[in-house]
């Protein structure tokens, strides 16, 4: 099951931390689609996953958004 979260408008940190909280709770294999118009938090996010090694991410720019596509993989 996909879950979107769209945090456009919203300046980081507070998206970054909706998406901890989301992946946290997130299962094996999930979607997580986020939309943002913040090139900012584009990074951090991406940054997130990376680093706390939680998924896999993609990054689609569309005409004036991102939309970040996560697949959860929890250890």
């Amino acid at each position: 099951m996909s879950k979107v979260l769209d945090v456009r408008g919203e300046k980081c940190p507070e998206p970054v931390v909706r998406v901890a909280q989301v992946l946290e709770e997130a299962t094996n294999g999930q979607e997580v689609r986020v939309l943002t118009d913040n090139e900012e938090c584009v990074r951090y996010i991406s940054d997130l996953v990376n680093v706390a090694g939680v998924g896999a991410v993609s990054i689609i720019e569309r005409e004036d958004y991102y939309e970040l596509i996560i697949v959860v993989k929890h250890a």
